[in-house]
């Protein structure tokens, strides 16, 4: 069974070479009829040895080719340099078409006015791998609004990114209905909300450690920002953990806002750290709750509400008023009569 699946493998193989091959020389033999006159020679200087590594030209020197290709199909067949490599994968390590190396500079570089710089395809395997050791592996710009890095799948993973990713630009909205962004990323996949399934995700991030996205803005912008015409902006889902967590040091955490509907919702339970519990001891009319620091301020809503018997003789005890004191991090709670035994209680604070 081993030796047939290896045999099917190979045989595969050597129909998708043939295949490729034979599209190579139709587009080859296209170009030649329609284009070339001879054979290729070079206008001045010596040739370009074919299968010889280390052919050198004069420092400063520059080797240009400069030919009127049209586009054809298929694309990766038809332009000014067509390079093929037909070899096999040796120990996990795949062969390359084409390699730039420079030690200071850029190792392959591509310009274009109107159309793709440089355009990267492949059948199976990975279409374009850039690897630094110090420095940027794939840069992308673009001056006059085009694209500077577009990855495109039909079946697998457009873009991936393992390690650390960093995306910069100068984009400004035009209108307020704009969403400039220096990342930009759409997902156009249908989606029946009867199918029972997850609707399509435009951006998913993963971290099975730490935070699968996070967002940081330096001034008054937003880190992470949600829209949706009907559905949710953002939604945060964790299995065991907090599905979303706003957090700020100086400003708000999370921010609700609802111009005609509720701007909060929760289902389920809900737990707060400004409320808590505690017990005024018998025969007291006053009781004081200490609190953490920076949860009660001079401006601070405090409700408490008895929530056991207090049982008073002649008549009933009442909360009659509380006392704030920030300085200290604790508010007092006074009563209309001193308890007749141990009562229990509860509070809320809030601000206005």
């Amino acid at each position: 069974m081993g030796n047939a699946s290896e045999e099917g493998e190979e045989t595969r193989r050597a129909m998708s070479r043939r295949k490729l091959l034979g599209l190579a020389a139709t587009a080859a033999a296209g170009l030649a009829a329609t284009q070339l006159t001879g054979r290729a020679h070079a206008e001045t200087g010596q040739s370009l040895i074919l299968g010889k590594k280390d052919n050198t030209a004069t420092p400063g020197d520059i080797t240009g080719l400069i030919t009127p290709v049209d586009g054809g199909w298929p694309h990766h067949l038809f332009g000014g340099l067509v390079v093929l490599n037909d070899g096999s994968i040796v120990e996990g390590n795949w062969p390359n078409a084409i390699v730039g190396n420079c030690p200071k500079g850029i190792g392959v570089r591509g310009e274009s006015y109107s159309g793709h710089g440089v355009l990267a395809r492949s059948i199976e395997g990975t279409a374009m791998k850039a690897h630094s050791d110090y420095g940027t592996g794939v840069v992308g710009t673009t001056t006059n609004g085009g694209i500077g890095v577009h990855a495109v799948s039909e079946t697998g993973t457009a873009l991936k990114v393992d390690g650390k990713s960093q995306c910069r630009a100068d984009v400004v909205a035009t209108d307020l209905g704009e969403f400039p962004s220096a990342f930009d990323v759409s997902n156009n996949a249908p989606y029946d909300p009867e199918s029972g399934l997850h609707p399509p995700v435009a951006i998913a991030g993963h971290c099975p450690n730490g935070r699968g996205v996070n967002g940081h803005s330096d001034r008054a912008g937003t880190g992470v920002s949600g829209y949706s015409e009907s559905g949710t902006g953002v939604a945060g889902n964790s299995p065991s953990g907090t599905g979303v967590v706003g957090f700020s040091d100086t400003g708000i955490g999370v921010l609700a806002i609802s111009k005609g509907s509720p701007a909060l919702r929760v289902e389920g339970k809900s737990s707060f750290s400004t409320v808590g519990s505690g017990t005024i001891p018998k025969f007291k009319k006053s009781h004081i709750v200490d609190l953490p620091p920076g949860l009660v301020t001079d401006k601070s809503h405090i409700s408490v509400t008895l929530t056991s018997n207090p049982n008073v003789l002649g008549g009933d005890a009442a909360v009659s008023f509380i006392e704030r004191d920030p300085a200290n991090n604790r508010f007092t709670i006074t009563l209309t009569k001193a308890v007749g035994r141990d009562t229990t209680f509860t509070y809320f604070i809030v601000e206005p």
